[in-house]
């Protein structure tokens, strides 16, 4: 039997297309999680939290835009749900007028 090397070439080159995922977006995504992380867990005060939050908000939609361009679903439904938890980060660090005092209270 004869095998089909047209086909498997092709696979080798549609694998060859889809480890090219680790691009300049994917880093930027990847070194901005762990700076707003940082930034978030530092607790340096409000306005540094937010701004951590504002990071997390960039790269979740960097995040989107790579999971939509390499097919992968779970990345793109993670963080379409992480954008909305980072864009209330946000706006409960800096944008809310009235700043919150919930939370657990020290005795």
């Amino acid at each position: 039997m004869e095998r089909d090397t047209r086909s498997a070439g092709s696979q080798g080159q549609a694998l060859a297309e889809n480890e090219k995922v680790d691009g300049a977006l994917e880093w930027f995504a990847a070194i901005g999680t762990i700076i707003a992380a940082g930034l978030v867990a530092a607790d340096l005060g409000r306005r540094w939290t937010g701004w951590g939050f504002v990071l997390f908000v960039a790269v979740s939609i960097s995040w989107i835009v790579s999971g939509i361009l390499n097919g992968t679903a779970s990345i793109t439904i993670q963080n379409g749900a992480l954008l909305l938890v980072n864009a209330w980060g946000v706006w409960r660090y800096l944008l809310n007028p009235e700043p919150s005092n919930k939370g657990p209270k020290k005795g």
